[in-house]
């Protein structure tokens, strides 16, 4: 994903809060994966697959952080470098005091705080794109 600390510090934005040449790669990826998770629910039938879709869940966290309670929204919590997004975090490197106020842990890794609002909406989808054909909730039961 283009908006990960690894990504900014790696790539650059060219003025834009992510590296956008790779989030087209990943919406694109998306698009597909969706093509393919129709033909296996279609051919597969005792099978059932989702699709949650972390990447806008992301896009959209990072554009709101401050109203979902982050200070930092662009730099992990924990690593080396330009926005500590050149190395993840090193055995005994001590991390950022103040983590539940990172979107990201390190260079690629979204913070616990993160990650339960990413897992609160995959159970429950808060907008229509969130979850694909169905949520975790009505997945379970199925």
């Amino acid at each position: 994903m283009g908006c990960t600390p690894h990504a900014i510090a790696n790539y650059g934005t060219n003025g834009l809060p992510c590296a956008d040449n790779i989030n087209r790669a990943v919406k694109f990826f998306n698009k597909r994966l969706i093509s393919l998770l129709d033909a296996l629910n279609n051919n597969l039938t005792d099978a059932n697959f989702i699709f949650i879709n972390i990447y806008d869940m992301t896009i959209e966290g990072l554009a709101n952080h401050s109203s979902l309670g982050f200070r930092v929204a662009n730099t992990g919590c924990c690593g080396l470098g330009k926005n500590n997004g050149l190395l993840t975090c090193l055995p005994l490197q001590v991390p950022c005091f103040n983590r539940t106020e990172y979107v990201f842990w390190d260079a690629f890794h979204p913070t616990k705080a993160a990650n339960i609002i990413s897992a609160r909406r995959s159970y429950a989808a808060q907008n229509p794109s969130d979850a694909y054909p169905i949520d975790i909730s009505r997945f379970a039961r199925l």
